[in-house]
């Protein structure tokens, strides 16, 4: 199989492999083939010479889906890395979800530390929650991506070949998933496909998406970008992988909680006192005024019948 290599690689490694540096836009250092799309389907495609730009939507362990001018997505092969533009080993910050992909594809090692649904972080506090932070970001922009992908569309057919959905295509609101047991295959819907062979909404006058090509699902609903438009119908490979990044988010969002429970909980004990007070656990009497009519309360009682009686005697 061709493999491709893309000027990305340079970008990363000439930025020492930081998470902000991380591209999303590269261009190709090899030719390569993109689909030609119409109405939803393909028709052909186009050979893309060297140099051309392209989007990285994500780096898969089996290739690289990209994008061209906002076009339809399409994968090509591995790229090959050449050593020197490794990240060290000792590169203390983890690299992103697509980085790790990206890097592990390359060099031909196992499954990446991505592929699991483990987050990791080391260093401070401080530290470790800007890394966890960092991957969840990178995992919540790789399902974007993937959830919000372009549906193209087609000059309206006439009314009886089309079901109109009104002012908007979704109720406002969204649930947020459970990221750590959601599976979106089991909750992706047609309803579409159902109702008539193309959809539209007022929303797009004069257009219309062709219905077999576009879903629901309320799993993830929650990262719909623009709700002005229908979403592209999932396949099983881009599902798996949103369940792999929902469980990324889940135990970034955990163990970002764990840290701010871990910090608030210390603070907590240190404001709190040790033990009993003082006069109750070693049981020194009390200093000042008090300590002194403690101590001497006989002598205080006798003084004041003393005073009484003087008193009485003189009344009379």
């Amino acid at each position: 199989m061709k493999r491709l290599l893309l000027v990305w690689t340079l970008a990363y490694a000439a930025s020492g492999g930081s998470t902000e540096a991380f591209p999303t836009e590269a261009t190709l250092a090899a030719p390569c083939e993109a689909p030609i799309v119409a109405h939803g389907e393909k028709i052909g495609s186009v050979k893309l010479p060297a140099g051309s730009a392209v989007t990285i939507l994500s780096i898969e362990s089996d290739g690289i889906l990209l994008s061209r001018g906002g076009g339809a997505p399409f994968k090509v092969s591995n790229s090959v890395v050449p050593p020197g533009f490794l990240p060290p080993a000792s590169t203390p910050t983890p690299l992103p979800v697509m980085a790790m992909d990206y890097i592990s594809s390359m060099t031909g090692g196992g499954a990446s530390s991505s592929k699991t649904s483990s987050a990791t972080a080391s260093g401070t506090k401080e530290e470790q929650l800007v890394q966890l932070f960092a991957q969840r970001d990178a995992a919540i922009a790789q399902v974007k991506a993937i959830i919000n992908q372009p549906v193209f569309s087609v000059i309206r057919p006439p009314s009886n070949q089309i079901a109109n959905y009104g002012p908007a295509w979704f109720h406002d609101g969204a649930i947020k998933p459970d990221f750590n047991t959601v599976d979106v295959r089991k909750t992706q819907e047609f309803p579409y496909e159902k109702a008539a062979e193309y959809s539209t909404s007022d929303l797009n006058p004069g257009k219309a998406f062709k219905s077999k090509n576009l879903e629901f699902n309320s799993m993830t609903k929650y990262f719909y970008t623009d709700r002005s438009v229908p979403k592209k119908r999932l396949s099983e490979p881009e599902m798996l992988e949103i369940n792999r990044l929902y469980r990324i988010i889940g135990h970034c969002e955990q163990a970002i909680n764990d840290l701010n429970n871990s910090t608030q909980t210390n603070r907590s004990v240190v404001s709190q006192p040790s033990g009993p007070s003082q006069e109750s656990s070693t049981g020194t009497a009390p200093s000042g005024v008090m300590g002194f009519l403690n101590s001497n309360e006989k002598l205080l009682i006798g003084i004041l019948a003393i005073i009484l009686m003087v008193l009485f005697f003189l009344g009379k």
